[in-house]
């Protein structure tokens, strides 16, 4: 009797530790792959029932091939809330529970961007991780924590700069800003093309990283830099524009790969990238003539399309694809380059 009962444990017993260890197992599996984490804002508050979304960076990539429609309501102009807008079904998604945790199982293979929906109008969508692709390698058995911004109230007034400066003053460089002067009036649409110009370019439509103003400007200024930059453009090593694009800290062998010739004269990534064709409701609009009598075309702002400006670009406000840029392009262009071979 005895013998049965210790047959019957012992069976038992196996089973169960089988039970067990394949539990474990899977589990151990599972962690080992699954992407986990936490949503919360910047006060450490978690934020519950928020969706987390893996968009694919191949969908951004693919609409940055359709041409632009840059309207109310546009489907192809706000790469992330676009891209989820259409396909948020198909996507892979997990929801935070009251501590603002989440985990996503299983990650294909591919790139990336984990972006956050709030469920109420309390908290901005996005978070800090959405602008920047990352690798499923990067996200397999990961913890990540996701910071959103809490969205303006309705009710909310605008009072101006000088009142902020009253407590905040370590932040009178704002009074420095251009911006003021170009953006827009309160409830007005604007002419200023910088802003307009830099959602056609291939800085916010891409598979990568979707840059904002934010990434080159500091809106707060104190950085010391003319425009708020973020970094010098104009010093030996293109400080600002190398922090991204450092395979071209070399502007010789960069220009050699390009146009089959390095520079002459000192020259920086701002100078061919970043040409003064943009205008502010303040444009110059026809150009200037030089003393040579010619009309060179100057703006008053920089381009934020960053191409090379040639005659087909598409981008420049007005004017038909293949007659973009007047020639001379500009008076910076002109210094280098003979008008009558471009």
């Amino acid at each position: 009797m005895k013998r049965k009962i210790l047959s019957v444990l012992f069976v038992s017993f196996s089973i169960l530790g089988i039970i067990v260890y394949n539990f474990h197992a899977e589990a151990q599996k599972t962690g080992g792959t699954a992407l986990k984490g936490q949503v919360a804002d910047a006060s450490g508050q978690a934020i519950a029932k928020a969706s987390v979304y893996l968009i694919p960076a191949s969908d951004i990539e693919a609409m940055a091939k359709t041409k632009i429609e840059i309207k109310r309501d546009s489907k192809n102009d706000e790469p992330l809330e676009d891209s989820l807008a259409a396909n948020r079904d198909k996507y892979t998604k997990a929801i935070t529970d009251a501590k603002g945790n989440f985990t996503i199982a299983k990650i294909a293979d591919g790139k990336y961007f984990v972006y956050a929906e709030p469920s109420d109008k309390n908290y901005l969508p996005g978070g800090d991780k959405s602008n920047k692709s990352m690798d499923a390698s990067e996200l397999r058995g990961k913890t990540i924590k996701i910071l959103i911004s809490g969205n303006p109230p309705l009710n909310a007034a605008y009072v101006g700069t000088s009142k902020c400066l009253l407590c905040h003053k370590a932040y009178e460089t704002e009074k420095k800003t251009l911006h003021k002067l170009g953006i827009r009036a309160a409830g007005k649409d604007s002419k200023l093309q910088d802003s307009s110009d830099f959602i056609k370019s291939k800085k916010y439509r891409n598979g990568n990283q979707i840059l904002s103003c934010a990434d080159c400007h500091n809106p707060h200024g104190m950085t010391g830099f003319k425009h708020q930059m973020r970094a010098d453009v104009r010093d030996e090593k293109n400080s600002l524009c190398t922090t991204c694009h450092k395979e071209n800290s070399d502007i010789k062998k960069h220009m050699q790969t390009k146009i089959g010739f390095a520079e002459i004269d000192k020259i920086n990534c701002i100078d061919c990238h970043a040409g003064k064709t943009m205008q502010t409701g303040a444009g110059f609009g026809k150009g200037l003539t030089g003393k040579d009598g010619k009309n060179y075309w100057m703006n008053d702002i920089t381009s934020h399309i960053f191409d090379v400006p040639r005659k087909d670009n598409i981008g420049v406000k007005g004017v038909e694809p293949g007659k973009a840029m007047p020639i001379p392009y500009t008076n910076k262009c002109g210094m280098c380059h003979k008008a009558d071979g471009l």
